[in-house]
């Protein structure tokens, strides 16, 4: 059974396929990731996964929420900061989406891998 078959949408049908290509990176960073599902997800699957999200109104409040507010044109993290940066269904919402993906590189560590999906 799909572990979202309650919530099912376009994005959380591709959860469990975004976890096993990063499967073996262990820190995180989900770029546009709105209520945090997808960071929730990993996090149970034993990642150290975090967020950010350029729409304050969408990101999960609590102290336990790991999503903070961040443009993905100007990530708020030093160089070489995650071992995978996965984002889905986020470009489009960009004028010019090679600075988020530019940005997205400039946080992965060598060696890292970058999950981009988008509209199919």
């Amino acid at each position: 059974m799909h572990p979202f078959m309650d919530r099912w949408n376009h994005n959380t049908e591709l959860y469990p396929t975004v976890a096993e290509l990063i499967r073996g990176h262990e820190l995180v960073l989900d770029v546009g990731c709105g209520d945090g599902t997808l960071v929730d997800y990993l996090n149970g699957l034993g990642h150290r996964a975090m967020g950010v999200d350029h729409d304050q109104s969408v990101l999960p409040t609590g102290e336990d929420a790991n999503c903070h507010w961040a443009d993905a044109t100007n990530l708020p993290f030093v160089h070489d900061s995650f071992d995978a940066v996965v984002t889905v269904a986020t470009l489009h919402h960009h004028r010019d989406p090679t600075l988020a993906l530019g940005e997205m590189r400039r946080v992965l560590r060598p060696g890292g891998i970058i999950v981009v999906v988008g509209w199919r």
